[in-house]
């Protein structure tokens, strides 16, 4: 019986290597999938880290103290995550941003910022667009006359 103990913690362990997210193919997702992706690889990780079941268990918006994590926990994460994400996190990023949601949105600001560049681009040529015809006409107006 302990040999099957010991054998499902080995196996869990081994389970556990941290894999690495293609940042390129991360990057060229909109927006909402890479934060949901991110998300749901930070869960993955505390789910390993704490032995939950799965990634079901822990909410996407969860607070990492109330899922049980504690500063040696805090420590495994942020370093699975900087090899996970190929980034360096600060040693407080657990307690900096202290839910899931909240820890995705800042590595995905990490790894992507020219995603996260062109999002904001994109975004002002959107508002750019719901001009009116006379609003265009009157901004290069203002132009020409400077």
């Amino acid at each position: 019986m302990l040999g099957n103990a010991l054998y499902r913690q080995v196996a869990r362990g081994a389970a556990a290597e941290v894999a690495t997210v293609d940042l390129d193919a991360l990057a060229a997702l909109p927006r909402l999938e890479r934060r949901t992706a991110i998300n749901e690889a930070i869960r993955a990780r505390i789910a390993a880290l704490l032995h939950f079941d799965g990634i079901e268990d822990i909410s996407p918006h969860g607070r990492f103290l109330e899922l049980g994590v504690d500063s040696l926990t805090a420590v495994e994460m942020k370093n699975a995550l900087e090899s996970m994400f190929r980034t360096q996190l600060p040693t407080s990023a657990v307690f900096d941003y202290p839910t899931v949601a909240q820890l995705a949105e800042y590595i995905d600001g990490q790894v992507t910022p020219a995603a996260r560049a062109g999002s904001a681009a994109a975004d002002e040529i959107e508002s750019l667009k719901v001009l009116a015809d006379e609003d265009i006409d009157a901004e290069l107006a203002a132009l020409r006359s400077l």
